[in-house]
């Protein structure tokens, strides 16, 4: 939920954004950079072809206890801009905690292909973006 501090700095960041729309025209729209991160959860379960085995044919046959499907987390954080998508990265929960830890980017990989396209100042702040602190 957001205070009425957060409100107050949105709105801020919205005059500031409209006023800078005005005078720059759409050329600041191609300045934008934003992201953002979430946890997703998956389950790898093993296929029937994986649990395959080879044995004889007389040899009694292996005794399969039913499973317990886990779900695990992987950290995902996406940057885009106003033409699509910058950079897609997934971290295992141990490796995004131990950057945290160790005031790591957490970014190590951007698609170049991409971020040439961008002006210097945002290349910036994709290559710096956002170190995280574990408060």
């Amino acid at each position: 939920m957001l205070t009425d501090l957060h409100k107050t700095q949105r709105l801020g960041s919205a005059l500031t954004f409209l006023e800078r729309y005005y005078n720059e025209g759409e050329d600041f729209l191609d300045q934008i950079v934003t992201g953002d991160e979430t946890w997703v959860a998956y389950v790898t379960p093993e296929s029937k072809q994986q649990s395959m085995e080879w044995r004889h044919s007389s040899s009694p046959k292996r005794v399969k206890f039913k499973q317990t499907i886990s779900a695990r987390e992987i950290m995902c954080t996406v940057f885009w801009d106003r033409k699509g998508v910058l950079l897609v990265e997934f971290l295992p929960r141990l490796e995004a905690f131990l950057r945290l830890l160790q005031d790591e980017p957490l970014l190590h990989y951007r698609d170049n292909r991409k971020c040439s396209d961008l002006p210097l100042s945002i290349k910036k702040t994709v290559e710096n973006a956002f170190k995280f602190k574990l408060v």
